[in-house]
This record gives C-alpha cells, structure tokens and sequence, in this order.
C-alpha cells in the first residue's frame, strides 16, 4: 500500500491549526472531523483512506472514513465541541 495513491489533506484553516489538530488525533484525543461538501474536497464514502499531512506537507497519519456525522454532531461541531 502506497500513501501516494490516497487522498490528502491538511486540518485547520493555517499551519499552526494544521499541527494542532493532528497532534490530537495522534495523541487519539481527536476521533472525527467535517468539513463542507461546498469545499469540493474529500468525498465521504465510508472505508475511504485519506492521508493527513502536517504543516509542512510530510505524510502524518492514514485515516478512514467510517461513518457519516449526524446533524446533531454537525450543530455541536460549529459550537466548537465536536473533535
């Protein structure tokens, strides 16, 4: 398995938030992510691999896509409480 054929991303909107974030999901503190379909990126077919990257652009983490988020998760994600 090569992490070149998979889809990559970056978390966060900046460097810093980008190696926040994914300081978390390697410390297994963040379990789930979202972002909007209108952004054009990342489709969510469950099963899906995608690698995140760190700010720099080095390969991090290999993560899946094992469900959709509900709506309520979606509302309490843009309060700032779904990791």
């Amino acid at each position: 398995m090569d992490w070149r054929n998979f889809e990559t991303f970056t978390f966060g909107d900046g460097p810093e938030l980008a190696d926040e974030l994914l300081d978390l999901v390697l410390q297994g503190k963040k379990r789930a992510t979202c972002w909007a379909e209108s952004q054009g990126l990342l489709s969510a077919e469950v099963g899906k691999l995608m690698v995140v990257l760190d700010s720099k652009g080095m390969p991090k983490a290999v993560l899946t896509q094992n469900s959709r988020i509900d709506k309520a998760t979606l509302r309490r994600s843009r309060r700032g409480v779904c990791l």
